[in-house]
């Protein structure tokens, strides 16, 4: 959410939790001025990374690889290396994401699950070619919680509207 009164001139990457005072000083809050946020850079973050299979994945911005102009819908694979089941299903998503890649009504993206580093670079060898999250347990777990996701691997595919 971006706010713009007295108090705030700056972008809030979450929900505003402690508005008490903004709430006390405007009581219709018509001198806050409300934004909404991409939904994209919100639940992904600015950049994803691209592995085809160089040494060096290319990053790019997040608008780029989800442009709603390209795609009506993103598949997110939450998925990890460690999960045996993640493991099986990953050729799959990497099989689907081809197919839809060229039909250009889904792109397909990772977001690791994954405990460790390392584990999430071997995941992201074998989706080589899928978007990927930069590595944060941080944003995966809030994803999880905001989508209400208790086991992995899922997928969730979501209407790319802006």
């Amino acid at each position: 959410i971006i706010l713009r009164n007295k108090h705030f001139d700056r972008e809030v990457p979450d929900l505003v939790t402690n508005a008490r005072h903004l709430l006390v000083e405007d009581p219709t809050l018509s001198q806050v001025q409300w934004e909404e946020p991409d939904w994209r850079r919100t639940l992904f973050g600015p950049m994803l990374s691209i592995n085809d299979g160089s040494d060096k994945a290319a990053t790019l911005s997040v608008e780029e690889v989800l442009s709603a102009d390209d795609y009506n819908y993103v598949a997110v694979f939450i998925g990890g290396q460690h999960c045996p089941y993640c493991r099986d299903f990953a050729p799959h998503v990497l099989k689907s994401h081809a197919a839809l890649a060229t039909d250009r009504r889904c792109k397909v993206i990772f977001m690791s699950a994954d405990k460790s580093d390392e584990n999430y670079e071997i995941m992201c060898n074998k989706l080589r070619g899928i978007p990927t999250l930069p590595y944060d347990l941080t944003k995966t777990q809030f994803t999880r919680d905001l989508f209400n996701l208790k086991t992995i691997p899922v997928l969730i595919i979501l209407r790319n509207k802006h």
